[in-house]
């Protein structure tokens, strides 16, 4: 399952939603920013020793909201990045990035797995 939300995505690029000629490069750096996201939670869990968080992957079914943002903007930003647009990029990576911070900072302080208080 992916984790950036194409409709948004389309959106924020004032693309139409029924316009599907970027659906294939979406869906190629979708992929990819979900894996890089996969892979800084992996890094953050293992050197924060957070083994309290719950593991994310592409193939997760409950994906928090925060995780879609963050793979929604790091898309999008990836998206001006091939159109040059270094500000714009720099903006949504940033965004995508605090996005990920904020999701291990509230799971690590309050414990909340997927949106559920334990």
């Amino acid at each position: 399952m992916a984790f950036y939300e194409s409709d948004k995505v389309k959106e924020r690029l004032s693309i139409r939603s029924a316009d599907s000629t970027f659906d294939t490069i979406i869906g190629n750096l979708g992929s990819q920013a979900d894996s890089e996201i996969v892979e800084k939670i992996r890094i953050a869990r293992k050197e924060r020793k957070l083994s309290s968080l719950p593991e994310i992957s592409t193939s997760s079914i409950d994906i928090p909201q925060m995780i879609k943002d963050a793979s929604t903007d790091r898309v999008v930003a990836y998206m001006f990045l091939v159109k040059q647009r270094i500000d714009t990029y720099k903006e949504y990576l940033a965004k995508s990035d605090k996005a990920i911070e904020d999701y291990l900072m509230v799971l690590s302080q309050e414990k909340i797995h997927y949106g559920k208080a334990y």
